[in-house]
Order: structure tokens, then sequence, then C-alpha cells
């Protein structure tokens, strides 16, 4: 939490929220409480540099899961003529807020008050979050499901091409395990599962001071 000193709040200077360019201070020795509670519209988009809206997941969205995001794929792709992909992402997020502001307001005198703003913040994340390795992906590599023939579909590699007879497909379930524990012969990454998250807490809190003159 990070302390923001900004001059001439006005939603502090009254019993109801003002606006900046309202004049009103409060008496000397008079104090006001005051409470909003903000309600968002739920959003999947945000401003991109350009000003255009996008996908808040598009960093991630419509990815090809190959040997550039996972360099373990990399001894396969000679074998493949290309990159070697385990399939192609598909990753929404939907992010609902509630703020609930608490403000504090005191005249020091007839012309000045000051003021405290605190912010409480909920906020849930609705995630879906998939991988789609069927025919007509990106998809040319799956999972081992035993002994194959010839050097490269016996090698016992954990992955191989999905040329191999002894394969099949990764699914969403895969990738997650993936990303976290790992799987049989595949070492994880660690991370926790791509799921719906939830958080709540306090927000920036702002000081502020107003003076009529």
């Amino acid at each position: 939490m990070r302390l923001a000193v900004i001059a001439l709040v006005g939603c502090l200077c009254g019993p109801a929220v003002a606006r900046a360019d309202d004049a009103l201070v409060l008496p000397k020795g008079r104090s006001a409480v005051s409470a909003e509670n903000l309600f968002y519209v739920p959003t999947g988009e945000r401003f991109n540099p350009h000003g255009n809206p996008e996908d808040i997941a598009a960093g991630f969205n419509d990815r090809r899961l190959d040997s550039s995001v996972f360099p373990l794929l990399q001894p396969l792709d000679p074998f493949v003529g290309g990159r070697a992909s385990i399939g192609d992402s598909h990753l929404r997020f939907k992010y609902e807020f509630d703020i609930l502001n608490f403000g504090f307001a005191y005249g020091v005198t007839d012309r000045l008050t000051v003021g405290v703003e605190i912010p409480y913040y909920w906020v849930h994340n609705s995630v879906k979050a998939s991988v789609n390795s069927d025919p007509g992906s990106s998809a040319n590599v799956g999972l081992r499901t035993g002994p194959g023939p010839g050097p490269l579909c016996g090698s016992g590699s954990a992955v191989l091409p999905l040329a191999c007879p002894n394969t099949r497909r990764f699914t969403t379930e895969d990738v997650q395990r993936i990303l976290g524990p790992g799987l049989p012969g595949i070492p994880g990454f660690g991370f926790k599962r791509i799921r719906d998250f939830s958080d709540d807490g306090l927000g920036d809190i702002q000081l502020g001071a107003k003076y009529q003159y």
C-alpha cells in the first residue's frame, strides 16, 4: 500500500461526496464521515498502448504452445518440420470490481479542511482456460502412451511426434499439470493452477487538504 498526497481533494470536504470544483469546507472543529460504494460492470477488455480495446488476456490467448514456450520440446523440432507444438491456448478473463471508499474530513479552520480517503477493494477474475490440440490446431506432438516402433517412436521420450502410433494428444489438464507439478517424465514449472481468482484488501490511501479563499 502506498501513500499518495494530493492537494485539493474535494471528495472529503463534506458529509456527501463533493466534486473537484466544490468550494465548500467544514467549519472549524467540525468533522464529517462519508462512505461510497462503487460497483463496476464486469469487463474482459482493457485499452492497449494505442488506446484501442483488447482482451485482457490478449497476450496469452490463441498462442501456439510450441518449443518457444516450452523449451523441452526443442529436440523434437527437426522431426516435425518446424516448431514442436502441443496445441493452441484459449484464455479469457472477466474482472469484477467492487470498491468501498471510506472518507473522513476535519475543519482545521473555517477556511481549511483536511481529510483522508481509504478505499477497500473486492476483485474477482473469472477465468476460462483450455488447450486445443485437435486436428486443425498447431499440435504436432503428444504424450507417449507406451512402447513404439523404430528409433524415434521407441525412444522412451515422454513426448513424441503425433505421427508415432503410441501417442495421444495433450489435454487441458495435462498442460495444467505441466505448469504445476509436472507429468511423468516431464518436469513442472511449479506454478499454481490457472483458475478463478478472488481477493480483497486496502487500496491506496489518499490524504487531502482544501482551502477556501
